[in-house]
């Protein structure tokens, strides 16, 4: 073969391979091209479906009320402490700094007026705000009054469900601190039938504050419950001889009440529409249930809340969420994901608390909420934390309707009863359950009264010996080894007597 031929061998050979590394080249461009064009298709407008479900007539609405008294309640005082200037909050306890202050500021007519029209609104059962990105206007108008402007803007019209302002919740809490407030006060003044109605008022503003179906609405409402629950103990505790029966079955239908304030399944009915939402925003659609992690779905997970306002991302940035969305699994698989995560976790909420650490239910629960889809993994909110929450605050309740079903018994017959089974049939259905071991409450009278008691964290009866820390109890784990490393949390729950919480 002559020197020309074989070099029209290689640059032929050469042309071949040129032409394969262009169609190569060609293939990967068209395809990163498809890739990039990809677009969420958002087909549901999830909070216009629950708005439907929330609408209220304006007599059954309580947020009127509600931004009336929030208007109400403009600078609040001061005091020193520690050479600091403090504002008031309206949750300070007897012998702390601010105590005086708080009292003498409830006092005034203007606080009073305000908490008359919580009082008014607590009585109603249905919120009346919509779920929207945007201020409430009769909440911006209500902080312009108190003089706490706020940004007015116009509510988007298909708004990303994490995106949704929640910003009644805080009023509430703010509120709930200020009916505590006011039934020291009015046990201070000899009048525990306004205390009453304060724990009262405060269970009804827990019922408002679940309306709204997301896990953060279910735990603000287990919390104004539980306040009402510890406000009920020192209403109790600090006028509880001098109460007769018709006032201790007040305390104790309110308490009653307060139990079924947070529905942890209506909760993630909220949290699984949620959780759709993000996936029709972040994924295509081939209208199959299957489709794509699109990039500018991947720049949003990676830049945080869906629908904000984001600087154009640099070409790095770029880079860095289209390989975010080649990695990311599919439409298909996340939802799934999704779907079994919430079943499992609606399905957990029925197991009994002293099942709860052996429970299959909470084992797939697990294995669930760790499954490898990418970056949405991270977007799964904490259900079985949730569930724990909402099954020790229902305890809370029940334990603290226990004490006032032995006041009532004793307010009845004149002396404490021989045991909880005396109270069944008269004062309660059945004696509550331990939530640690699922055995009936421990009760024993004392020379003084009574006490009451769970076992607390460890499972070990103390006799009714407080342990140092019960706040943070973790209801599972290693409970032994957990006492040894921190003693404090050696003893008991104890319910009664009932120390300044």
């Amino acid at each position: 073969m002559s020197r020309m031929q074989r070099r029209g061998g290689c640059l032929k050979w050469a042309a071949v391979f040129l032409a394969i590394v262009c169609l190569l080249v060609l293939l990967i461009g068209g395809w990163v091209s498809w890739r990039m064009s990809l677009k969420p298709n958002i087909a549901r407008n999830f909070s216009a479906e629950f708005n439907k479900t929330l609408e209220a007539a304006p007599e059954e609405s309580a947020a009127p009320l509600m931004w009336e008294a929030i208007g109400r309640i403009r600078a609040r005082p001061t005091y020193m402490d520690d050479d600091q200037e403090i504002e008031v909050w309206g949750g300070e306890l007897p012998g702390e700094a601010g105590y005086e202050e708080m009292l003498a500021w409830l006092a005034t007519p203007e606080l009073q007026e305000a908490l008359d029209y919580w009082r008014q609104a607590a009585q109603r059962r249905k919120l009346g705000v919509e779920l929207t990105d945007a201020v409430d206007p009769g909440l911006a108008e209500a902080f312009a009054a108190a003089g706490r402007p706020s940004d007015v803007a116009a509510p988007s019209v298909n708004p990303s469900m994490i995106s949704i302002l929640l910003p009644y919740l805080g009023e509430m809490r703010n509120a709930a601190r200020l009916l505590t407030g006011d039934a020291r006060l009015a046990v201070h003044e000899g009048d525990p039938d306004r205390a009453i109605a304060d724990v009262e008022a405060t269970v009804g503003l827990a019922y408002l504050a679940g309306e709204h179906p997301t896990i953060i609405s279910q735990l603000v409402a287990l919390a104004l419950a539980g306040q009402a629950g510890d406000m009920a103990m020192e209403v109790l505790r600090s006028a509880g001889d001098s109460m007769n029966g018709a006032q201790l079955a007040r305390l104790d239908a309110a308490l009653a009440d307060s139990i079924g304030c947070a529905d942890m399944a209506h909760g993630f009915s909220g949290e699984r529409a949620m959780w759709a939402d993000m996936v029709q925003r972040t994924y295509s659609d081939n209208g199959r249930g299957g489709g794509l992690m699109t990039v500018e779905g991947a720049w949003s997970l990676d830049g945080g809340l869906f629908g904000a306002p984001r600087v154009p991302p640099t070409v790095p940035e770029k880079i860095g969420a289209f390989a975010m969305a080649v990695a990311s699994p599919g439409r298909a698989e996340v939802t799934e994901v999704g779907e079994g995560v919430y079943d499992t976790a609606t399905e957990l909420i029925a197991v009994p608390m002293w099942e709860f650490e052996s429970s299959p239910v909470r084992t797939k629960l697990g294995e669930l909420s760790t499954a490898r889809i990418g970056p949405m993994s991270e977007m799964l909110p904490g259900l079985e934390s949730a569930i724990l929450t909402a099954k020790r605050g229902e305890f809370l309740a029940e334990g603290a309707r226990c004490v006032v079903a032995v006041h009532r018994y004793h307010a009845e017959h004149g002396a404490w009863p021989a045991s909880l089974d005396a109270l069944v049939g008269e004062f309660l259905d059945a004696v509550p359950l331990d939530m640690y071991t699922g055995e009936p409450l421990q009760y024993e009278r004392t020379e003084e009264g009574f006490k009451l008691w769970s076992v607390g964290y460890d499972r070990d009866n103390d006799g009714g010996r407080p342990a140092e820390t019960t706040r943070n109890w973790d209801v599972l784990g290693t409970t032994q080894s957990m006492v040894q490393a921190d003693p404090d949390l050696d003893g008991d729950l104890v319910f009664w007597p009932s120390e300044q919480r």
